[in-house]
């Protein structure tokens, strides 16, 4: 089993090391492909519905809050 009992602090360490960021939706390419799409003129919300996250997601992408551009 992958189940056992941690401290959150270990839970987090080991989301980082298993997925570079935790419980990340969208992964780096996503984000660069989120950012061609707002400069195209794509709606906030188009673009969260389309993706399956909230629009504050897109906007702090946007506001370069999160997932800075590579």
């Amino acid at each position: 089993s992958n189940l056992r009992w941690v401290t959150q602090k270990e839970n987090m360490r080991s989301a980082y090391r298993d997925r570079g960021q935790p419980s990340a939706i969208l992964s780096q390419q996503k984000a660069d492909d989120i950012r061609g799409l707002l400069e195209k003129g794509a709606q906030t919300w188009e673009i969260a519905k389309l993706y399956g996250v909230k629009t504050g997601t897109i906007a702090q992408i946007k506001r370069g809050q999160s997932w800075q551009a590579t």
